[in-house]
C-alpha cells in the first residue's frame, strides 16, 4: 500500500475514532441506604454543581423523590434585612439519575453532571394510578 492510499485510510480511521460514543439512556433514580459518606458525596456533588455554593440537603434528600429544587438563599442587608432581589433568580434543579450501572447528579439548569463514585441508586419506579 503507497503512501497515496494509506493516508485517507488513517484519516478515517482517526476520525472514527474521535467521535462522540452513543450517549447511554438515563433513568431516575434513588439513593439505596444512604449513610454519612454517600450524603457528603452528594453534597459535594451538588456543591460542584452549582460553582462551589455551599449546599445543605435533608437526610433523607434524594431517597424518596429523584428530583429536588433547591431555592437560593435570600440576600440580606447589613441590617439583617431581606434585600428583594429574590425573584430574579431561577431555583437550581438537580435530578439523580442511572446510566449504565452509574449514579450520576444531574444540574437541569445547565444540563451539567457529576459522577457519584460510592453513592449506590436504583431506578425510580413510579407508582400508576389503579382504578
Amino acid at each position: 500500500m503507497n503512501r497515496a492510499t494509506a493516508l485517507p485510510l488513517v484519516a478515517g480511521l482517526v476520525l472514527t475514532a474521535c467521535q462522540t460514543p452513543p450517549q447511554l439512556a438515563e433513568h431516575d433514580a434513588l439513593l439505596i441506604e444512604p449513610d454519612a459518606d454517600t450524603r457528603a458525596e452528594v453534597r459535594a456533588a451538588a456543591s460542584t454543581l452549582l460553582g462551589g455554593t455551599p449546599v445543605l440537603l435533608a437526610p433523607d434528600a434524594f431517597t424518596q423523590e429523584s428530583r429536588l429544587t433547591l431555592e437560593r438563599m435570600p440576600r440580606r442587608s447589613l441590617l439583617d434585612l431581606p434585600l428583594a432581589d429574590r425573584a430574579r433568580f431561577e431555583p437550581h434543579r438537580l435530578r439523580l439519575v442511572t446510566s449504565g450501572g452509574s449514579c450520576l447528579l444531574r444540574n437541569e439548569n445547565s444540563d451539567t453532571a457529576v459522577l457519584l463514585e460510592s453513592a449506590h441508586c436504583r431506578v425510580q419506579i413510579t407508582k400508576t394510578d389503579d382504578r
